[in-house]
């Protein structure tokens, strides 16, 4: 047998264009098409996707576009469609407040499904719902000209809307607004509930001092890590300022309080996990995934918050 040098061999033109361009580029594009497919379906044969769920139940509010907190206050946030859950309809509840507001939107979009309502969103960092407040020397400075003109332009707002929803560090606010803090709570109150159809007040959700989603996050990368999901357990205890809260809406038909320790604490412990998942992302706010399944949790399990939402929206 004779062999034929390489630099003699022919074929046609359109075996080349075959071979070394079709074939490449059909084999390249079923590969991806796979890799898409495996990933869309997150199978099981391609990553293990519970270890993806871990780092993604504990991002933080503010990471989520359709959560419209601010720090330096934007007017024009009022008027995106972003803010509004589901789009496209004339939002009549609004979720207003600070960063611990802003930590139930997860839990009021799944209600907002359930229930037919339109949400809108606006909350402002480190600044308290009070509508009667034209001095807030107490507030932290570099939050407070922010503050006052979110309070402003809300004001003006608050009464087009038939529900108004309002989240706060409660116990923060009182313990630097001393004494003033109360009496302007009670008069926001007293005048949300003469302009406004229902008020809901959240109760400022249980701190967890040291606690870290960090280590349930490395144990995706070290495998042989534990992670004792009860090691930050703490027994219930009152904050004042959520039952100041409580007491001051029993004095109003149209004002409800609501406390999301019904589901974060149970025989007297409270945890920041359910049912073995991380639902906050720092020591004091939940997660926007954690807030969705307490929402869930919710219609599954029953709540008091879904009867002040039976009474408003049935």
């Amino acid at each position: 047998m004779v062999e034929k040098p390489f630099r003699y061999f022919k074929t046609s033109n359109r075996n080349i264009l075959v071979g070394y361009f079709l074939a490449p580029l059909l084999t390249v594009s079923a590969l991806c098409f796979a890799a898409l497919l495996l990933i869309r379906t997150q199978s099981g044969w391609l990553y293990d996707w519970s270890k993806y769920q871990v780092i993604t139940n504990t991002q933080p509010a503010f990471e989520y576009e359709y959560n419209c907190q601010q720090t330096n206050f934007d007017v024009n946030q009022f008027y995106l469609s972003r803010c509004v859950y589901p789009q496209g309809q004339e939002p009549t509840v609004l979720l207003a407040g600070d960063s611990i507001a802003a930590q139930y939107l997860g839990a009021f979009r799944v209600l907002a499904k359930h229930y037919g309502f339109s949400l809108r969103n606006l909350t402002q960092s480190s600044c308290p719902l009070l509508t009667e407040a034209n001095d807030l020397h107490w507030v932290d400075r570099k939050y407070r000209d922010d503050c006052i003109a979110y309070l402003k332009f809300l004001s003006q707002q608050l009464s087009s809307f038939d529900t108004i929803i309002v989240g706060g560090s409660w116990a923060t606010y009182e313990k630097k607004g001393e004494p003033y803090y109360r009496k302007l709570m009670a008069q926001t109150i007293d005048k949300l509930a003469k302009e406004v159809e229902n008020i809901v007040i959240m109760g400022k959700n249980p701190n967890f001092s040291g606690y870290q989603a960090a280590c349930e996050q490395r144990q995706v990368k070290l495998g042989f890590m534990e992670c004792d999901a009860s090691r930050y357990n703490k027994p219930v205890s009152r904050m004042g300022a959520n039952e100041f809260l409580r007491e001051l809406s029993e004095k109003y038909d149209n004002v409800h309080y609501y406390d999301i320790a019904e589901h974060l604490c149970v025989d007297g412990t409270c945890s920041p996990f359910k049912d073995g998942q991380p639902l906050y992302y720092d020591s004091l706010h939940l997660s926007m995934e954690g807030s969705k399944y307490l929402g869930k949790h919710m219609l599954t399990t029953g709540s008091g918050l879904l009867n002040i939402m039976d009474s408003i929206f049935q």
